[in-house]
């Protein structure tokens, strides 16, 4: 949004106000705190930096007030409704909507298209202060973003050292992938990566699913005793646990309650 000069006067604190900001920060900064508004483009600072942007809107604006000669010039002095004294001649104002929303990547960044145009946009009517605190509950995109890349690089160099039995583990989810963790953890050692594959397909085809003996040394195309062994070692591992009725399920492993 262009902000009209009339329009960016609403910004702009009234003198009154600047003065009790500047009363407080005093007052603070005799008891030895840290609390008081803050200037982040002032002239004395080589390398602006703006503070946390808050929810409330408030406090968040006073820690990142503006220093503004070139509209300030033309506001100083006058009247604007609802504020109790004129318009500081310091020329100091809150950000606007807009500028908190490029601080967040919201505006001039996330949401602009392959022909370089700005989608971003609130529904019409949406008051400023509603505005600053949807922008100041939200994260910055752009910290985020660079958070997402790095932890991508970490797990691609991770999953760049991983064996092709651990590759396959970790593209499972879920119960099946605590299940084959589970496996490889207690039988690598013993089994052969063949042999550790046709286990992972062992869970992948059951699931939840109840099944017997024999049913398995159909699916493994294996005699009934050979299963038996694979199920005994499974159920060793606490993968597998046999049920009255003479059948064998899985383990949840995600369950709490177990």
């Amino acid at each position: 949004m262009y902000w009209t000069k009339r329009s960016i006067r609403v910004f702009f604190l009234s003198s009154g106000y600047l003065e009790t900001l500047e009363k407080h920060i005093v007052t603070q900064h005799d008891r030895g705190y840290g609390f008081g508004y803050c200037i982040v483009n002032a002239p004395e600072i080589k390398n602006p930096i703006a503070n946390t942007l808050l929810a409330t809107g408030g406090s968040g604006r006073e820690r990142n007030l503006i220093y503004d000669p070139i509209n300030g010039a033309t506001c100083a002095g006058t009247s604007v409704k609802g504020k109790y004294s004129p318009i500081n001649d310091k020329f100091i104002r809150t950000m606007t909507p807009n500028e908190w929303g490029r601080l967040q990547g919201f505006i001039g960044y996330a949401f602009v298209d392959e022909n370089g145009v700005d989608q971003f946009s609130f529904p019409e009517g949406i008051p400023n202060v509603q505005k600053f605190k949807q922008f100041g509950n939200s994260v910055t995109i752009p910290v985020i973003e660079e958070y997402a890349i790095f932890i991508q690089k970490c797990c691609d160099m991770m999953y760049s050292s991983f064996s092709e039995i651990e590759k396959r583990i970790f593209s499972m989810y879920g119960n099946e992938f605590l299940l084959c963790s589970q496996i490889n953890k207690e039988l690598s050692c013993h089994l052969r990566t063949e042999t550790l594959n046709r286990y992972f397909d062992i869970v992948y085809h059951y699931k939840s699913n109840r099944f017997r003996v024999k049913e398995l040394a159909s699916y493994l195309n294996m005699s009934a005793a050979r299963a038996s062994q694979i199920i005994s070692q499974l159920v060793q591992v606490g993968c597998v646990y046999h049920e009255r009725d003479g059948t064998y399920q899985f383990e949840d492993l995600l369950s709490f309650s177990k």
